[in-house]
C-alpha cells in the first residue's frame, strides 16, 4: 500500500491494475494451453471492513466495462484463434484477519460442451458458502401433477403459463419453510382436484347443470375455485371460464349481465338468460378463502395475499386453457374472432410486497360474516362483497 501512496495511485486503481495484469497473464496461459477452459484465481487484499462494499461495486463495474470491450473485439480475436474472456461472477467473502476474498470465474467464449463440473467449480469448494437450497421445484411439481390428473388433453404450454410458473417459483422461494404460508400451501396443494364432467363424442358433458336465472351464488362451495361452463340451451353455444372462487365469480357475472363491465358472454346472452345453463367443471382449492377461515386472526401482507391468490389462480387458468384448446368454445373471444389464449394475473412479482400492508394497498379489508353461534358463514374479500351477501 506504500507504493500506491507514493505514486498517487488510488486503492481502486491499483486493484484494477492487478486484475488487468492477471487477465493478460490468463490469456497468455490459455494460448499456450488450449485445453484449459476455465481459469480460477484467488486474490487477497487486506482492507478494512467498511470499504468492502465499495470495493465490490467498483470491481463489478470494472469487469462489466472490461467485458464490453472484450466483446467488441470478439470477431478479431476469434480469427486469431484466441479465447476471449468475460467475467461471469465476482465473489466477496470475509476471511480471518479482516481479509477480503475475491474470486472470479472466467469463461471462454465460443467453446462447446463445457461440462457442469467445470462451470460449477466454485460452487463445489468447501471453503465457499453454499447457495440456499431451492424448494420451489418440489412445490411446483406437486401442483403440475395435480393438474395432469384432471386434464382432458395434454398439458397446455405457452409463454403466459411459463411466466406464471416461474413467478410461483420466485414466490415460494421467498418464503421460509417454517413460515405459516409455506406450510399452508404445501398442505393445500396436495388436496385432489375434482373433474365434474365427462367427454362424450368429443363434447364436454357436465355432471350437473343449473338454470342461470334460478342460481344463487351462495349455494356454491365458497372454498372452491376452478373452471365453469355456460351452455345456451337454444343455440348450443357455450362459454368456458375460470375463477379463484366460484361464488365470487358468479356474483361478478350477475353484475356484468346488469351492464357492469360486460364481456362477449354478457352482451350476447343478455336477453337469453332464461335458457342459459351454468355448470362447475373443475373444483380446486381457493387458498385465500381457506386460509382466512383457518387463520381468522392472521393479518396477511400484500405479498402473502398475492402468493395465496397466485397458487389459487394458476391451476384454474391452466385447466381453462386445456378445456378451450380441446373443445373450442363458441362464445369465448366472439367465436374465435379474438385470441383464446388464457392470460395469467401473476407473471411477475416483487418480493418487497411481503413487507407491505394489505389494507393500504388494496383499499379494503376482508370481512367475515358470522352466524349467531359464532361460526363462520361467509368470508368476503371486502365490505362491498359482504354487502352483496
Amino acid at each position: 500500500m506504500k507504493l500506491a501512496t507514493n505514486y498517487k495511485f488510488s486503492y481502486v486503481k491499483l486493484i484494477c491494475l492487478i486484475f488487468r495484469l492477471e487477465l493478460i497473464i490468463r490469456l497468455i496461459n490459455n494460448i499456450v494451453d488450449l485445453k484449459s477452459r476455465i481459469l480460477n484465481k484467488f486474490f487477497f487484499f487486506n482492507y478494512y471492513d467498511k470499504y468492502r462494499s465499495y470495493i465490490l461495486k467498483l470491481m463489478t463495474l470494472f469487469f462489466k466495462i472490461f467485458g464490453t470491450v472484450s466483446r467488441r473485439y470478439n470477431c478479431l480475436v476469434c480469427k486469431m484463434k484466441f479465447f476471449i474472456f468475460s467475467l461471469s461472477q465476482v465473489y466477496l467473502y470475509k476471511r480471518d484477519h479482516n481479509y477480503l476474498f475475491f474470486t472470479t470465474t472466467i469463461h471462454t467464449n465460443g467453446l462447446n460442451n463445457i461440462s457442469n463440473s467445470e462451470t460449477n467449480i466454485f460452487e463445489n469448494e468447501n471453503n465457499h458458502p453454499s447457495e440456499p437450497k431451492s424448494h420451489s421445484n418440489k412445490v411446483i411439481s406437486i401442483v403440475d401433477n395435480q393438474i395432469r390428473k384432471v386434464l382432458v388433453g395434454p398439458m397446455p404450454t405457452n409463454k403466459h403459463i411459463n411466466s406464471a410458473r416461474d413467478t410461483l417459483k420466485l414466490m415460494i422461494d421467498s418464503l421460509s419453510e417454517d413460515s405459516v404460508i409455506y406450510k399452508f400451501i404445501l398442505e393445500q396443494i396436495k388436496v385432489p382436484y375434482q373433474f365434474n364432467a365427462t367427454v362424450q363424442n368429443d363434447k364436454l358433458v357436465p355432471n350437473n347443470s343449473v338454470n342461470w336465472k334460478s342460481l344463487s351464488p351462495f349455494t356454491l362451495p365458497y372454498l372452491k375455485g376452478g373452471t365453469y361452463l355456460f351452455n345456451q340451451g337454444i343455440s348450443k353455444e357455450f362459454y368456458i371460464g375460470s375463477a379463484s372462487n366460484h361464488t365470487d365469480r358468479v356474483i361478478q357475472h350477475l353484475e356484468q349481465f346488469r351492464g357492469v363491465n360486460p364481456r362477449s358472454l354478457h352482451t350476447q346472452e343478455k336477453d337469453r338468460q332464461n335458457t342459459l345453463l351454468f355448470s362447475i367443471i373443475h373444483e380446486t382449492p381457493s387458498l385465500v378463502k381457506i386460509f382466512r377461515q383457518k387463520y381468522t386472526k392472521y393479518n396477511l401482507s400484500k405479498g402473502e395475499y398475492e402468493i395465496l391468490l397466485a397458487f389459487t389462480l394458476f391451476p384454474s387458468r391452466v385447466l381453462e386453457q386445456d378445456l378451450i384448446d380441446q373443445f373450442k368454445p363458441t362464445i369465448n373471444g366472439k367465436g374465435g374472432k379474438y385470441d383464446l389464449t388464457v392470460t395469467h394475473k401473476f407473471t411477475n412479482w416483487l418480493k418487497s410486497n411481503l413487507n407491505k400492508n394489505l389494507i393500504d394497498n388494496r383499499g379494503s379489508i376482508p370481512v367475515n360474516i358470522l352466524n349467531l353461534d359464532g361460526s363462520l358463514e361467509y368470508s368476503a374479500n371486502s365490505l362491498n362483497d359482504a354487502r352483496k351477501y
